[in-house]
Formats: structure tokens, C-alpha cells, sequence
């Protein structure tokens, strides 16, 4: 999300792709996780449940397709691949909570991940600039942002535990 023209200009030779990926990265963890939720639905007998969502969710994505994409085009794609997205997300979020009569964590389940995905993120741009060559600069900014973001997620985890007990 906070380099796409890095790794447009990386992958693609061109900043044109820049946009495009900064959209689908912002659903990408929505993505994994309904992917996820959707199976442990199944694991646990709910294959009607995500069966009919994946049917809903379908039929609008047609509808879509149908009456909107003639009209925005790529871009308009991408925002259907958002939008279908958060819905499938939120509808089996909301089920597994249903389901397992429990909610993830606020803190250790949606806040900590922010924070540490924000000072990855941070970590990185500021590397960014000191670093020539576009393939080694998308590289190393990958590998900063992922070391800081776990470094803290794992420290922040461990002293949770050590607190807690």
C-alpha cells in the first residue's frame, strides 16, 4: 500500500500499474482473511452459509460486470474487487462470530497489527530514497517493512505474555 510506484516501476518497468496495486493491496488482508474464515466455516458445517454468500456475492459481481464496468472500466473492476471483497469479508466474519460466539481481540487481533504494519511502513520510507536501483529498492524496502512489522508484533506478544501471567 505504501509503495506501489516502487514496485510498478520493479515488476512492470512503468509507474502505470502504481495505482492498481495500491488498491488491491489495501484488500489483499481482507482478502486472506475471509479465505480463511470461509474454511473454517466449512470445517465446521457451514458449507450452505458460505455456499449461498458466494452465490449472493456472484450474482452482484454480475450485475456489476453488467451496468457498471462499461462505465469506469479497469479502475471500475478494481473497486468491484474492493467492494466484493469487504462484503464476502464481512459476511463471514460475521458468521465465524456468530458460529464461535466470540470476536477477535480489538487489541491483539486488529489495533497491534495496524501499529505494527504502520511502523513497517515507516521503517521503510525511510530507507527508500538511500537505496539505488529499483530492484534492490523494492527488495529492501520488503525486507525492512516485514522485519520491523514483526519484530514489534512478536516483542509486543511476548510482553503481553510475561504482563499477563
Amino acid at each position: 500500500f505504501l509503495f506501489p510506484d516502487t514496485f510498478s516501476l520493479a515488476f512492470y518497468r512503468t509507474d502505470e500499474a502504481a495505482r492498481a496495486i495500491r488498491i488491491l493491496a489495501a484488500v489483499t488482508p481482507m482478502m486472506y482473511i475471509e479465505t480463511i474464515t470461509d474454511g473454517m466455516l466449512k470445517s465446521i458445517g457451514e458449507q450452505m452459509w458460505t455456499f449461498m454468500t458466494g452465490l449472493i456475492n456472484s450474482a452482484l459481481r454480475i450485475i456489476a460486470v453488467l451496468t457498471i464496468l462499461s462505465r469506469t472500466g479497469a479502475e471500475g473492476y478494481l473497486w468491484l474487487l474492493v467492494v466484493s471483497n469487504v462484503f464476502s469479508y464481512a459476511m463471514c466474519a460475521y458468521r465465524m462470530k456468530k458460529k464461535a460466539k466470540s470476536a477477535p481481540k480489538l487489541f491483539k487481533g486488529i489495533i497491534l497489527p495496524l501499529i505494527c504494519c504502520a511502523l513497517g511502513g515507516i521503517a521503510a520510507m525511510g530507507i527508500k530514497e538511500y537505496i539505488g536501483g529499483i530492484y534492490p529498492r523494492a527488495v529492501c524496502v520488503s525486507i525492512v517493512y516485514l522485519s520491523v512489522a514483526a519484530a514489534v508484533y512478536f516483542s509486543v506478544n511476548k510482553l503481553w505474555k510475561i504482563y499477563a501471567a
